[in-house]
This record gives structure tokens, sequence and C-alpha cells, in this order.
């Protein structure tokens, strides 16, 4: 499990690199829980190292921190 700091580091590095990884993805989910949100969990359950969903970057503008 990783720690905040970790998760935290993590997420700039996305933002960073304006790109995900083949087991990082990033949802907005500021506007309830993601339609995709299914088709993600089952590609990262095809990896033996599963995958970590980062929530509150969207995807859709540049990995920006969702606002309310």
């Amino acid at each position: 499990m990783l720690k905040t700091e970790e998760l935290i580091a993590l997420a700039k590095t996305v933002q960073a690199q304006q790109a995900e990884s083949q087991t990082t993805e990033v949802k907005a989910a500021h506007d309830g829980c993601p339609t995709k949100l299914r088709d993600t969990l089952s590609s990262f359950s095809n990896q033996n190292s599963g995958g970590i969903l980062l929530f509150g970057l969207d995807e859709r503008k540049d990995r920006d921190k969702v606002e309310n």
C-alpha cells in the first residue's frame, strides 16, 4: 500500500508527464463514478502487480486537479 506522500508524488509525476502508465489510471470522478471504471479495473486484473487509480485529476483537462 502506498503512503500519502507516495500518492502525492505519483499524482505530481502524472501531471508533469501528462501521461498515465500501464499501472496508473487517472479519473476525475467529480461528477460521480466514472462510466468506464469497470473496464479500468478489468485491465488491472490482468497484471500481476495490479494498478493504481488516482481520483481527483481530470483526464480530459491535462490531468489538472479537479476543483469543486
